[in-house]
């Protein structure tokens, strides 16, 4: 725009990598190689490509998005190179201690927000977001769970269905609902497992699965 052409989009989107410590010293010798290689470009797009994908358009019964389609207009982009790992995480295995004590760290400052705004329904919020947590369970939730009650000596649950039961019978968590909580927590955000987005106000919504609208300027990669 600043050089006289027309932007024919109502959004960008920027997206920046950093790589910290060890990392960081990694990408630079990665990036150090591939230069006395001549592929600096092919390892920048490929820690491009390890950190960020477009898929194409969602099908309704697709709840791994690791299996649902890559956008070809991002392969084409990225020409098929290869995801480079210059990360290297240690991944934590999760345990009801660990639950909690992340609790405790991120979120009962939020819990503390939601009593402020919402006093006198507090047991009613905390058995909604029980309600909706026990949807959500899944294999890992259960080993980890039965982890912690082996560890103690206590009866284990028995399969999914039997945490899932318990969980729902726990006294007011059945009968937490009602409108009033629905809006605080799903009605101006992301509602898991179903297609409610939230929007920004005047943006446009762009099928990304079509082709580019005819107006837009075509430009080389």
């Amino acid at each position: 725009m600043r050089h006289g052409g027309t932007l024919n989009v109502s959004f960008w989107i920027r997206y920046e990598v950093r790589y910290y410590h060890r990392n960081a010293e990694r990408a630079f010798n990665g990036l150090l190689n591939a230069y006395e290689q001549g592929t600096e470009n092919q390892f920048i797009v490929g820690c491009l490509a390890n950190c960020i994908s477009f898929k194409e358009k969602r099908e309704a019964d697709a709840h791994n998005m690791s299996r649902v389609k890559v956008w070809q207009k991002w392969l084409d982009f990225i020409q098929d190179v290869k995801a480079q790992e210059v990360s290297k995480r240690t991944h934590l295995i999760p345990t009801v201690e660990s639950n909690a004590q992340w609790i405790m760290k991120e979120g009962c400052k939020i819990f503390a927000i939601l009593a402020a705004v919402n006093p006198g329904r507090l047991d009613d919020m905390y058995h909604y977001i029980i309600q909706n947590g026990g949807s959500l369970l899944g294999p890992d939730e259960l080993n980890r769970i039965n982890n912690y009650l082996d560890a103690r000596g206590k009866e284990k649950f028995k399969d999914l269905n039997t945490l899932y039961t318990f969980v729902m019978s726990l006294p007011g968590v059945a009968d937490a609902h009602g409108e009033d909580l629905y809006q605080l927590f799903w009605g101006s955000g992301v509602k898991l497992g179903s297609a409610r987005y939230t929007t920004i106000p005047g943006a446009e919504t762009i099928d990304l699965s079509k082709d580019d609208p005819e107006d837009l300027p075509k430009k080389d990669k």
